[in-house]
């Protein structure tokens, strides 16, 4: 985790390799503001729903397999590679008395399209 003030590293866990790290990051407790980033490797819905209540920011590619509805399409700044901007509901959340919405950016870069969620 980087300290944003100083942008220096303010915490980290080390392990013995033995354990997927992201058993350690869902025990963590972030304060309101942090800004999260991390791969797909991570995709747990709940904790999504949960990072979003607790308003953490994060940035993460969407799988493919994703379920997922549009809510909203936005209208796109003129940003070269930007194909579309969007609120999505992850449809596993949508049944929720709360459902938590996400932004969801195509970004296509370099030959690659990335699908990312905000």
């Amino acid at each position: 985790m980087l300290d944003h003030d100083g942008l220096l590293p303010c915490y980290a866990v080390i392990t013995d390799g033995k354990k997927h790290e992201v058993t350690v990051t869902r025990k963590s407790s972030f304060t309101p503001g942090t800004i999260l980033v991390f791969d797909c490797g991570y995709t747990d819905y709940a904790w999504f729903e949960q990072l979003t209540a607790d308003r953490v920011f994060f940035v993460t590619r969407l799988n493919s397999n994703a379920d997922y509805f549009v809510v909203e399409d936005r209208s796109l700044p003129q940003r070269q590679g930007l194909l579309r901007d969007q609120i999505i509901c992850l449809t596993q959340q949508a049944t929720n008395e709360q459902p938590t919405f996400l932004p969801r950016v195509e970004f296509h870069d370099s030959g690659r399209t990335a699908y990312l969620l905000f």
